[in-house]
């Protein structure tokens, strides 16, 4: 069964006559007068159904109504003078004078279809008004396709591909469904056929399906449901859509679009029913995906079920809770790239950071190291590098024990780092050894720096637990570069060099003390 609605506007000249009789099985099911301007309901059965519009006009007019869910529209212009459109949806161009036209439509489905009789100026403008909001809609999506296409590439993530495609399909879906490609296309061209239409459909459950399972870790998560429940159902729904490609729309081709609807629906409730579970389990950014589903399952609730509503709504409803939707899910991939990104930013800092201090490792501060020298390379300057070594740190761990000796490497840390800059770059690039480089104006700042040090880590006492002392000293070794050095392994050399000479001298000092 389908609907069939007819609609005027009050806009065409008062003295026009036009009627609308729908005939079913050789059968007048209905009369319909256009001057009246009121909306009529028209209950079609499925299959062929003939209606014949016998107008006289004062004025040009345009009589026109939207093709979903019909295969096959033929009309006779019984009086010469009707002129077909090029348009997104099948219009007849009315002359002055008596009209009488007759159409042969085969429908294939329920629906609520719009008639539509108006003057050439306010169909001119409301096609304008329509294809440029379908315009702006097309590149909106296409512009999602290749922005998230080429993200997912870049991160190397799957998820980032299934909404491309999604976005896609859809996106081909509605094209198909508002029919602007009828305005470039010739009538017979394979691509305008429902088969291809209802192909897309089964195209965008598939990769919705998917880009959903992946999206809020479904396929983590609950894998057994994901693939042989949810995945196998949109599966079956593309196949079956690839398959009516071949098939006739007959009663069984009805048949098949209709399962295909029911395991849309099924798929939907049951990934809602999933998704509210993550919001449960406070997965990252679940509402918002449940609050995407819940637009789009009540636009296609309306769409499958509320075939009376109101035309506008019936036809632009899936169109709009998609375009909602598109922008819901957008935040969450805007939010999904910024947590990769912070996730690698995160594991390059473990990767350079030393577990036990807190500072550099070695590798993590030789990087830094190597840009600090690009940087004296373009600005000048002079570079400063403590070497700060403990002393008889061996025989401390010996005698203490090695959680002793770490929660003193610790405190040695937080000594440095307090009597450091902010931008001078603090390391542990072996198991008592630490490094400080820093870049100065002057050779009095690093002096200064290297004296404070010196004299904060001279013979210095730590209270541990139990009531433990330990007494400790570190050698402070400094290397002042007026110049850029070759590389930052032989500026190492030069800073340890120099502190086993300061090492050696306290030594002496204390030896003849």
């Amino acid at each position: 069964m389908a609907y069939l609605l007819v609609t005027s506007t009050s806009a065409l000249a008062s003295n026009h006559t036009c009627e609308l009789s729908v005939i079913v099985d050789n059968q007048l099911l209905q009369s319909l007068d256009f001057k009246k301007h009121t909306q009529n309901e028209v209950v079609l059965p499925f299959g062929e159904s003939v209606a014949t519009l016998n107008c006289e006009l004062k004025e040009n007019a345009v009589f026109s109504f939207k093709q979903k869910n019909m295969v096959n529209i033929q009309w006779h212009d019984l009086h010469q003078g009707v002129e077909e459109l090029v348009a997104s949806k099948p219009s007849f161009l009315l002359p002055i004078g008596k009209v009488s036209m007759k159409f042969s439509i085969y429908s294939y489905h329920k629906d609520l279809q719009e008639f539509v009789l108006e003057p050439v100026p306010s169909y001119i403008k409301n096609s304008l008004i329509n294809n440029m909001t379908m315009a702006l809609f097309y590149g909106l999506c296409l512009t999602l396709i290749f922005y998230v296409a080429f993200t997912g590439r870049v991160l190397g993530d799957t998820t980032f591909l299934y909404y491309s495609l999604y976005v896609f399909c859809a996106a081909t879906f509605f094209l198909l469904q508002e029919g602007q490609l009828n305005i470039i296309l010739p009538k017979d061209w394979l691509l305008l056929s429902p088969q291809v239409y209802l192909l897309f459909a089964g195209l965008t459950i598939m990769s919705a399906t998917m880009f959903i399972i992946r999206i809020v870790d479904l396929h983590i998560d609950f894998p057994k449901t994901s693939l042989l429940g949810l995945q196998f159902l949109a599966a079956i729904a593309c196949f079956i859509s690839i398959s009516l490609m071949w098939i006739k729309q007959d009663a069984f081709g009805t048949f098949l679009a209709d399962v295909v609807s029911s395991i849309t629906l099924l798929i939907m409730f049951s990934v809602v029913a999933l998704v509210i579970l993550q919001v449960y389990r406070k997965v990252e950014l679940a509402w918002l995906i449940l609050l995407s589903l819940l637009i789009m399952l009540g636009a296609m609730l309306l769409r499958v079920t509320m075939i009376d509503v109101d035309p506008f709504i019936h036809s632009y409803a899936l169109i709009i809770a998609f375009a909602i939707e598109a922008f819901i899910f957008a935040i969450v991939v805007s939010s999904r790239v910024k947590h990769i990104q912070e996730e690698k930013v995160r594991a390059q800092t473990d990767a350079n950071t030393d577990v036990l201090s807190n500072l550099l490792n070695r590798r993590g501060w030789e990087a830094l190291a190597g840009e600090l020298i690009d940087y004296q390379h373009k600005h000048g300057g002079l570079l400063c590098l403590l070497y700060i070594d403990l002393d008889n740190f061996k025989a401390i761990n010996d005698s203490h024990g090695h959680d002793c000796g770490d929660k003193l490497l610790i405190i040695v840390s937080k000594i440095i780092r307090n009597q450091t800059r902010q931008n001078d770059i603090l390391g542990r690039i072996g198991g008592d050894e630490f490094v400080v480089l820093g870049h100065f104006k002057s050779e009095k700042e690093p002096n200064v720096l290297a004296q404070r040090m010196r004299e904060r880590l001279n013979n210095f006492s730590v209270q541990l637990e139990h009531n433990t002392t330990i007494e400790a000293s570190a050698s402070v070794g400094q290397l002042i570069l007026p110049l850029p050095p070759a590389s930052v392994n032989e500026m190492l050399k030069k800073a340890d060099k120099s502190m086993y000479q300061y090492k050696q001298k306290s030594a002496s000092r204390t030896a003849k003390t």
